[in-house]
């Protein structure tokens, strides 16, 4: 025997309406996060994944190869100059 609501359509919201209030959420997170802590490098890592972000050290120039991290993060940061 099947659920009751199986049976019920079932509508989906359409993303419309719910855009501008989701970037406003989410900015507002991220401006409070960057307002009371303060980004650092944890890891041993960090410093030589920004030198190949930047194109330093032993990287030929800037590449968007990071460990750990997601290619389109590193396109990102290699852009940013």
């Amino acid at each position: 025997m099947s659920h009751p609501a199986a049976n019920q359509n079932m509508e989906i919201p359409s993303g419309r309406g719910y855009k501008l209030p989701a970037l406003m959420y989410i900015a507002f997170f991220v401006v409070l996060m960057l307002r009371f802590v303060t980004p650092t490098h944890d890891l041993n890592d960090d410093p030589s994944m920004s030198l190949v972000v930047s194109g330093y050290g032993y990287a030929m120039g800037p590449a968007e190869y990071l460990i750990y991290s997601n290619i389109m993060i590193g396109v990102l940061l290699k852009n940013i100059r």
